[in-house]
C-alpha cells in the first residue's frame, strides 16, 4: 500500500486535532499553579462532578489525552495494517475513507478530552447534553464513514 494523500478536509480535521490537543495544554501550563487543591475527577451522567482529587490528576488527564492522540496518530501512519477489505479499485477510496474515520475519531476524541480537562481545572460541570451530543457525534460520525466505505464507488 502506497501513502494516502491528505484531502484538504482530512489536513483540516488534523490541524484542529492538533490544535485542539495543545492550545488547553498551554492554558493549563499558565494555569496549573493558581488551580485549587481540589478538582473534579469524575462526572456522573448528569454532566455533574461526583468525585474530587487533587489538582494532579489534571495532569493524568493531559498526558492521557496526549498518548491516546499520539497512539491514533501512529495508526493512521500505516494504513497497511488497517483490514480494508474490497478489490483493488475499490480499496483506494476505501482507504481514503477510514482515514477520514480515523482523523474525526481521534477530533473528537480530543475535544472531549479537552473539554474535560478545562472543566475540571475550573471545577464546574460537563453540562448534561456531553454525554449524548459526544455519543451520537461518535457513533454517527462512525456509521456516515462506514456506509461510505461499504457502498459502491
Amino acid at each position: 500500500m502506497k501513502k494516502i494523500n491528505y484531502t484538504r478536509f482530512q489536513r483540516v480535521v488534523e490541524w484542529a486535532g492538533l490544535l485542539a490537543l495543545v492550545l488547553p495544554l498551554i492554558w493549563l501550563a499558565f494555569t496549573y499553579g493558581k488551580l485549587p487543591d481540589k478538582v473534579p475527577s469524575h462526572f456522573g451522567g448528569a454532566g455533574e462532578a461526583d468525585a474530587w482529587s487533587g489538582k494532579e490528576s489534571i495532569l493524568f488527564l493531559a498526558v492521557s489525552e496526549a498518548v491516546l492522540y499520539l497512539g491514533i496518530t501512529g495508526v493512521q501512519k500505516f494504513p497497511q495494517i488497517w483490514n480494508v477489505p474490497g478489490r483493488e479499485g475499490d480499496r483506494e477510496r476505501a482507504y481514503k475513507e477510514c482515514l477520514s474515520l480515523i482523523l474525526v475519531v481521534k477530533l473528537l476524541m480530543v475535544l472531549n478530552f479537552s473539554y474535560m480537562l478545562v472543566c475540571s481545572a475550573r471545577g464546574t460541570g460537563l453540562g448534561v447534553w456531553f454525554t449524548p451530543v459526544s455519543l451520537v457525534l461518535l457513533f454517527g460520525s462512525m456509521a456516515y464513514y462506514i456506509w461510505k466505505m461499504c457502498r459502491k464507488a
